[in-house]
């Protein structure tokens, strides 16, 4: 994408010194930091390239009733990001833990 660092926090600009990349927060956060979705998918197809990333969780409840013994639920999925639309393809999976593994 030849971008470089604008020198403020986490900013990075393009070539006309647009922002394109930066920390929303202002601060330093990685978990907060944002892509022009337009120059990403500009520079994906450019390049016949896709981004691919997985989700992986699990769901358990805390507190409630001891008489009642609740499964926990895992949570998984793989995505994938194809000419600028999220691609879910049916490759995701929710399911309750067998008692067995509980």
């Amino acid at each position: 994408m030849k971008l470089r660092w604008a020198k403020k926090y986490f900013e990075f600009v393009d070539s006309t010194n647009k922002v394109v990349a930066f920390n929303h927060l202002d601060k330093l956060s990685p978990e907060s930091f944002l892509v022009s979705k337009n120059k990403l998918v500009e520079f994906l197809s450019e390049n016949n390239l896709d981004i691919i990333w997985t989700l992986l969780g699990e769901r358990q409840l805390i507190g409630g009733s001891h008489n009642e013994r609740q499964r926990p639920l895992e949570i998984s999925g793989i995505y994938r990001l194809k000419n600028g639309v999220i691609d879910e393809n049916k490759l995701n999976t929710w399911y309750e833990v067998p008692d067995s593994r509980i």
